[in-house]
């Protein structure tokens, strides 16, 4: 699509999924409606927001898939299909088996569309396992309006239906690793961490000191983890593929939506060497920080919730710290922060608020590609003071930035307050991850 268009579409999806929520968020008070009914009507809202959706844009309306997918997923495919190696025959940001995997459904269906199907087959995954770990510890009714927030989340529905990126592929291994690690399957929580890292992408190893410190069998869990990454990475190295190319390509680069890109503005530049060096001292420096006290107050606790809250919390830090934090990195843990966001977000303008904000995070990359052509804020700024371009567009574009941030802030704000204020009584209740 036409980037304004392109705009216009995802402001038009956000809206309509703030309409879904205000004619369904009745059934999540748990009076008069069955458990049954709110399925149902789970699975349809499903249905017609990523299927419906699917099938009317690139379907009906013909158009052709767009973002990272026909580049970086469906290239890569084809080239695994011809018998090449990834990081030797052709590059890849992602794990080694990241291609084979989006081979699968390309050697069935010769087209970047397959790849949508796979997100959602994944998404639908995600769903089923978050919602099981989530109702063994939050009240029915805390379950069924986080579920709607993310049926209705415009990050969310964009994401898998329109761009079919794969980030929900994380999401849905973390799931499983999270609901094995509640049946003490450590080993194989571990593994499945590791498996999201060669089979996806790299950000599957900011939850691990936090899984670790909180694993009943450290042991167990490092063993599982270090036989996933030597089962996927080894036979590439062998092979004399460069394995540690997705660093090499992913390191250098920056983003919009986070702490470094608004520090621009003050001449902080995050692409000198230095000063991204120093962000990303801060950004692993805060992760272990807040994984270790995070996780101190679950082992006190026992309670699985705070887990929920604990990984959605280290999911905010990364997305304001970190250089590289497109908004769709949200999806990582999407269905978590939905459910924390149910828990903390107890006044009823609160939960349309946050879809609110959900659409200024949806909107936020095309507005960076279509307003700043990808520049940094503060050069943006320097040429608008410069008289080299209106001002007026760096104003608006700083405006959508510190709208993102605050919700970041905010949220993670409230998630850290109920998880490390609150838990004294579930002393003995559920044990966590």
């Amino acid at each position: 699509m036409e980037n304004n268009k392109l705009i216009l579409f995802k402001l038009a999806i956000g809206l309509g999924g703030l309409a879904c929520f205000a004619l369904l968020r009745r059934q999540t008070d748990g009076s008069g409606t069955t458990a049954g009914a709110f399925l149902r009507s789970c699975v349809i809202l499903w249905l017609i927001t990523r299927v419906g959706l699917f099938l009317t844009v690139f379907v009906f309306a013909g158009y052709e898939v767009t973002s990272d997918v026909p580049t970086y997923y469906y290239e890569p495919a084809k080239c695994v299909l011809a018998g090449q190696l990834p990081y030797r025959d052709f590059s890849t940001s992602y794990g080694p088996l990241f291609p084979y995997v989006a081979a699968a459904a390309v050697s069935v269906w010769d087209s970047p569309k397959a790849i949508l199907l796979l997100a959602m087959a994944f998404e639908a995954g995600a769903l089923v396992m978050w919602r099981r770990v989530a109702g063994r510890s939050l009240p029915t009714e805390t379950v069924w309006m986080g579920t709607l927030l993310y049926l209705c989340n415009p990050v969310a529905i964009l994401n898998v239906a329109v761009a079919g990126q794969n980030q929900v592929w994380v999401s849905c291994l973390l799931a499983a690793a999270f609901a094995l690690t509640l049946l003490r399957r450590d080993w194989l929580g571990g593994f499945l961490i590791g498996v999201s890292v060669v089979a996806v992408k790299l950000l599957g190893l900011l939850f691990v000191p936090y899984w670790w410190l909180v694993s009943r069998a450290r042991r167990q869990f490092s063993l599982g983890l270090a036989l996933a990454l030597a089962l996927g990475l080894l036979p590439f190295w062998f092979a004399g593929a460069d394995i540690l190319r997705p660093l090499k390509l992913e390191g250098a680069l920056t983003t919009s939506g986070n702490l470094p890109f608004l520090g621009s503005v003050a001449g902080l530049e995050p692409n000198q060497q230095w000063i991204g060096r120093g962000w990303s001292f801060v950004l692993l420096a805060s992760l272990l920080a807040l994984s270790w006290r995070l996780a101190r107050r679950v082992k006190v606790t026992g309670d699985a919730s705070l887990s929920l809250l604990s990984l959605t919390a280290l999911l905010l830090i990364f997305m304001l710290v970190s250089k590289k934090s497109y908004t769709n990195y949200l999806n990582l843990l999407m269905l978590p922060l939905c459910y924390s966001a149910a828990t903390v977000l107890r006044e009823r303008w609160q939960q349309p608020a946050f879809l609110l904000w959900s659409c200024v995070a949806a909107l936020e990359p095309s507005l960076w590609h279509r307003w700043l052509a990808q520049a940094s804020l503060g050069e943006a700024w320097r040429r608008a003071l410069a008289g080299g371009s209106s001002i007026i567009t760096p104003m608006l574009f700083t405006g959508v930035e510190l709208v993102l941030l605050a919700g970041y802030g905010a949220l993670l704000w409230l998630i850290l307050r109920q998880a490390l204020t609150t838990g004294e009584s579930s002393e003995g209740s559920k044990a966590a991850p």
